[in-house]
């Protein structure tokens, strides 16, 4: 394969005589570069998830259950004469009563839940940090709330 350059001018008479002047280069196809091939979504979702130990799901249901045992460790706890004692609760324990409270895990979990699944589009890592976090703080409430109700006994 040849190629000539043609120059960028109107006058025809100065493009033939460029052209006779322009020397004729030899070019080459460039070389085929092979691809990868694609893996399927099944292969790379579980390639994700034995690298970081348990997988997000599972923290998201672990998120989840502990959130509802500090329900009913805060339930039982108020049942049995304790105060709340994060003032936010208390205010809505006072105000709505213990649905309130209910309602409120839930906004949380489903909160925290989409932020974290939304997270991990941009960082698997930091979802998965931030999730183990919330996870650790909320396992901190219940084993506060048991330790104080153990304590009132």
């Amino acid at each position: 394969m040849t190629t000539s350059v043609q120059p960028h001018t109107a006058d025809t008479s100065s493009v033939r005589h460029t052209r006779e002047q322009l020397a004729v280069a030899q070019t080459q196809p460039l070389p085929v570069i092979e691809m990868a091939p694609q893996h399927s979504y099944a292969a790379r979702a579980g390639a994700r998830a034995r690298t970081g130990g348990i997988p997000l799901l599972v923290w998201l249901g672990i998120f989840g259950l502990l959130n509802g045992v500090d329900i009913l460790s805060t339930w039982v706890g108020l049942a049995n004469g304790m105060r709340e004692g994060n003032p936010l609760m208390d205010a809505l324990l006072g105000n709505y009563g213990f649905g309130a409270l209910i309602g409120y895990k839930l906004a949380v979990v489903v909160a925290v839940s989409a932020g974290v699944l939304l997270l991990r589009t941009f960082s698997s890592h930091i979802a998965r940090v931030t999730i183990r976090i919330c996870a650790v703080l909320v396992a901190l409430v219940v084993l506060t709330n048991v330790l104080q109700f153990i304590a009132s006994r």
